[in-house]
């Protein structure tokens, strides 16, 4: 039961700290620290309802689409350092990608939380 949990917020810590450091590569740009803001609270507010107990949380097909969405945009952001004859349409790329799993973080967000603000802690 515990490693049922621990995986989801491993993954989520690493999520977070790949795009808190690639905030701080780029000198903290707001084009980038917006949407990891945007992406660390939700994941903060999700794994936090997920611990009540009286809320059961399956897993959304838009949840496990922005995650795809965050791996595969982070994957091309640390891509453009690396392969720096292409650096411009893989940032960018990857920052559309970034930029849409923040949108669905939002949305997907808020549909995770309401059970838990509609529904008294027992």
């Amino acid at each position: 039961a515990f490693g049922a949990f621990l995986e989801p917020v491993a993954d989520k810590i690493l999520v977070a700290a790949r795009l808190v450091a690639l905030c701080a590569v780029i000198d903290w740009d707001v084009m980038l620290v917006l949407p990891t803001i945007t992406i660390v609270a939700r994941d903060v507010v999700v794994t936090l309802v997920r611990l009540r107990p009286d809320i059961s949380l399956p897993v959304t097909q838009l949840a496990k689409r922005k995650t795809a969405a965050e791996m595969i945009g982070i994957t091309l952001l640390l891509l453009a350092f690396a392969w720096v004859e292409i650096w411009f349409p893989l940032w960018s790329a990857g920052l559309i990608l970034i930029w849409i799993a923040a949108l669905l973080s939002t949305y997907t967000g808020y549909l995770y939380a309401r059970p838990a603000f509609s529904s008294p802690a027992k």
